[in-house]
């Protein structure tokens, strides 16, 4: 449990971090007073809030706001305020969270607020309130009343920053649905790609607010059939009328006319109360061809989250193939327990992809560490889809391969990908790919 309470009086001699909150000229609310504190390490994640303006309507005060779009208030609030996010464990002290509007015309978003949550760990809190901080000469009066107070101003600032953009719209949250992969949403995804880069050394996690439900989910555009599709299965490149018969391939196939803009990054999809939940393989193929992780789909406000990093490497290295080494890049996070989170294995060459990895990373040392695949898919999810039987084919990245050793010394990555049910080269003495990479 994370407690929303700090001692907010350390900041107000922080010298340039004295007041932090101000509305830069682009209209960006910004709260970045909890960002850089001394003796306090930042949170390593960075969270963005992705609302297409189609998702919004317009309201010319607060009152209309909770009233025509109760639904966003309450996102904001539970997903990233710290009243609620912080005990729920939905975001992390001193979080980094960004809030972007799409507009409907596809251009590029409008980034309205940024800012890092105020709060402590239940740690950290102990520290302060038993005069072992470091901290103590910068309070003044109940230091647990001042942290409450700088949280409050946080979310009073990010819900203005909403209730402005919702009262700049003017009707122009209407639109067409028509095909996903060319549609004004992804077109403004793309267009956005600076403004969704995360903070320095840390990993992204976007919520994307809209109404999918509006769109066809066709794949690829008229005269593609299915190339891009192919690379992951022969049956999806196929001509004529089966041709991108997977709607998972489908969507792998307009994530790679996209370009990867979500590379790396944790996904939700959050959809208005009442829309339908729909084309959620073909959707969850577009998030994997993007180079990211699904996290969740659905129109309700999500409840459960990936717990944050506390810390992330980087690697660049080669996997070996009978036919001669592929480059690869990897980056490997593990949270408070151990677990992997944020962690992708992106092969580079001939069949490039990023396949999300889900075990353990165990470290005695920030320099020595051993990380073991929990073998619930890695490379099988690029299986036609989830539902099917796990698949082992040569054209999948890795073969399909559900299990992965790598151990880390200094600044060097060692290990193999594997299965037991798969001969992944042609020397029977070698039935796993070895992988050797150095950090970055």
């Amino acid at each position: 449990m994370i407690v929303a309470l700090a001692a907010a009086a350390v900041l107000a001699s922080c010298g340039p971090e004295k007041d932090k909150k101000s509305r830069a000229v682009s209209g960006t609310d910004r709260e970045e007073a909890y960002c850089n504190i001394d003796d306090l390490p930042p949170s390593k994640r960075h969270s963005f809030v992705v609302i297409d303006a189609v998702a919004m309507k317009p309201s010319s005060s607060p009152e209309e706001f909770r009233e025509q779009n109760g639904f966003i208030r309450e996102l904001l609030l539970s997903v990233v305020g710290p009243d609620r996010g912080l005990p729920s464990g939905m975001i992390a002290p001193r979080e980094r969270v960004s809030l972007i509007v799409l507009p409907a015309d596809g251009s590029a978003g409008r980034l309205i607020f940024t800012g890092c949550v105020p709060g402590l760990t239940i740690d950290e809190q102990a520290k302060v309130l038993a005069g072992t901080s470091g901290w103590e000469k910068w309070t003044s009066g109940d230091p647990l009343a001042e942290v409450t107070n700088a949280g409050g101003k946080f979310t009073e600032s990010l819900l203005a920053a909403i209730f402005a953009s919702a009262g700049e719209l003017d009707g122009a949250g209407k639109s067409t649905g028509g095909p996903f992969a060319s549609s004004a949403l992804v077109q403004s995804l793309a267009a956005s790609q600076q403004l969704l880069e995360p903070a320095e050394g840390s990993a992204r996690r976007i919520f994307l607010v809209s109404d999918l439900s509006r769109f066809r989910y066709d794949g690829p555009e008229a005269g593609q059939e299915g190339a891009e599709a192919s690379k992951m299965s022969p049956e999806a490149g196929k001509k004529g009328p089966e041709a991108n018969e997977s709607p998972k391939f489908r969507g792998i196939a307009s994530a790679k006319q996209v370009g990867q803009v979500l590379r790396f990054s944790e996904v939700y999809l959050v959809q208005p109360p009442g829309s339908a939940l729909k084309e959620k393989e073909y959707l969850g193929g577009f998030i994997l061809g993007q180079g990211a992780k699904l996290a969740y789909f659905g129109s309700s406000v999500p409840t459960v989250a990936t717990r944050p990093p506390v810390q992330s490497l980087e690697f660049a290295g080669r996997v070996e193939y009978d036919a001669g080494p592929e480059s690869v890049q990897m980056v490997v996070a593990r949270d408070d327990r151990n677990n992997l989170v944020y962690s992708f294995f992106a092969l580079l060459g001939s069949n490039a992809s990023v396949t999300p990895m889900s075990g353990t990373m165990i470290c005695e040392t920030d320099e020595d560490c051993k990380i073991i695949s929990d073998k619930s898919g890695f490379a099988q999810q690029w299986k036609s889809s989830s539902d099917a039987a796990k698949e082992f084919k040569p054209e999948m990245p890795l073969a399909g391969a559900r299990d992965f050793e790598f151990t880390i010394k200094g600044e060097t990555l060692k290990g193999e990908v594997k299965d037991e049910e798969v001969q992944l080269s042609s020397d029977p003495a070698k039935p796993a790919l070895s992988v050797s990479a150095t950090q970055q």
